[in-house]
């Protein structure tokens, strides 16, 4: 299996990039905050291996988004597989602003993301998932999908956060957070600020009415397995972490999810993470 690299290197007054093909990386702000995007050029093969490392010097800011929708073409007999490795130094920001990830039928992926962040780094990081490619009739044929996202704090060797979500939809295991029932689209945002890492993991700056990492399904006091009740359009719910805070939504509409990840981003990617909002 052939591995392709790519690795950004920002700075607080210049940015440094490589890339191996299909991979590709674009400078779009060459002032800080930086802003790359990456694009897997023609799509997501069977037996692709990518790997991507990015460092965050000191007072630096990246932007990280991506071309288009990452496309996970058909792989029959074999997988894929993305691994990233970040470092944010001290007081260094990384925001993701992404598009979907789509997985065609037959797909199997894997991504992988470890970071470290140094002191008083600020990590906001976002998933967008649609069940397939729907128009094609393709809603839930990929045979795997597995996300694994792990924070470290410099120096230490015990993880601030981990998560693992694997969605296996042949083997009726499209949880870890529960199923998606009729939702279509499935979005998931991680703000995290190490200057808060030694805070109660019980204070959130915001106001939510259920925790989506104990009971995703639950609106109010009505359960979702309540089946004489409306099933509604959408889902969203927010967990309060150590360091930061964790929103997921989820929709039978995908441009929901995608407008609204990208408007918590949007509003407060460079201020203080304390301060997002969330629609």
């Amino acid at each position: 299996m052939a591995i392709s690299r790519q690795r950004i290197h920002v700075y607080p007054h210049r940015i440094d990039t490589y890339f191996e093909s299909p991979l590709h990386l674009f400078v779009l702000n060459h002032t800080s905050p930086f802003h790359v995007v990456s694009a897997e050029l023609g799509g997501i093969l069977e037996e692709d291996f990518f790997e991507t490392e990015i460092i965050v010097e000191p007072h630096a800011s990246l932007w990280l988004s991506t071309q288009e929708a990452t496309k996970l073409l058909a792989m029959p007999s074999g997988s894929a597989r993305h691994d990233w490795h970040i470092i944010l130094k001290d007081h260094a920001q990384l925001v993701s602003i992404p598009h979907a990830i789509i997985p065609y039928a037959q797909s199997d992926y894997t991504q992988i993301v470890t970071c470290e962040l140094g002191h008083h780094a600020t990590l906001i990081w976002a998933e967008e998932l649609v069940a397939g490619r729907i128009a094609h009739g393709e809603r839930f044929q990929f045979r795997h999908f597995h996300s694994r996202l792990t924070v470290m704090q410099e120096h230490s060797p015990d993880p601030i956060y981990h998560e693992k979500v694997c969605f296996k939809p042949f083997e009726q295991t499209l949880h870890h957070d529960g199923n998606w029932e009729q939702f279509t689209a499935w979005g998931s945002l991680l703000v995290m600020d190490s200057e808060h890492i030694a805070s109660s993991p019980d204070m959130l700056p915001l106001d939510y009415s259920h925790d989506v990492r104990r009971a995703p399904y639950q609106f109010g006091h009505e359960s979702r397995s309540d089946k004489t009740s409306e099933m509604p359009r959408q889902y969203q719910g927010i967990s309060p972490i150590r360091g930061g805070y964790l929103w997921r939504m989820m929709s039978e509409e995908p441009q929901i999810v995608h407008d609204s990840l990208h408007k918590a981003i949007n509003q407060r990617r460079d201020t203080h993470t304390s301060n997002l909002v969330f629609p």
